[in-house]
């Protein structure tokens, strides 16, 4: 679904993988990642599955992402044993900004002039929204920090949703399966 929602941002952007990537050594104890970027926005594919293998599990690590204009990071990422996940940065809807994001993006659809956003909190993982709070007006949910130009939101049931209402009178729905 990911793809198909996404190809036009997805698409055109550009496989980075981390400076320690070694193509040698295809079983190891080391978490997989790699991203697509188009320098700006983008997707961190984070890998914890070995056919016929156990992995370690990785919990509370962080990932820094560095892109053009800056470098951010995914914090408390928690991967067990089998699981995958793929987490966007830099994710605009409309004049708004996802920053980061701990939770796998599912899909989007609009309705009634209403954007949703599904994702999914893989197994053990906690999951955090970080938005850029220039254009926001209001967000109802959970837990929720700010700090300088940024809000923080944990969502820390498997299940969960935050809605935000834009300073363009917009509603957009974020949406934790």
């Amino acid at each position: 679904y990911m793809a198909a929602a996404f190809e036009d941002q997805l698409c055109p952007m550009k496989t980075v993988l981390p400076r320690d990537t070694d193509e040698e050594e295809p079983i190891d104890n080391r978490l997989r990642y790699a991203a697509r970027t188009d320098g700006r926005a983008g997707f961190l594919f984070l890998n914890n599955f070995q056919d016929h293998w156990k992995r370690p599990a990785f919990r509370h690590i962080r990932l820094d992402v560095q892109t053009a204009a800056e470098q951010i990071s995914f914090e408390d990422i928690t991967l067990e044993d089998g699981m995958f996940a793929v987490f966007p940065f830099g994710l605009r809807f409309g004049k708004n900004e996802l920053i980061t994001a701990t939770a796998q993006l599912i899909t989007k659809m609009t309705v009634e002039g209403e954007t949703y956003f599904f994702f999914f909190q893989p197994r053990g993982n906690r999951s955090r929204f970080v938005f850029c709070r220039e254009n926001l007006q209001q967000i109802t949910c959970c837990d929720m920090e700010q700090a300088d130009d940024r809000t923080f939101i944990g969502i820390p049931d498997r299940m969960g949703q935050l809605d935000i209402l834009d300073q363009t009178g917009t509603v957009y729905h974020f949406l934790l399966l």
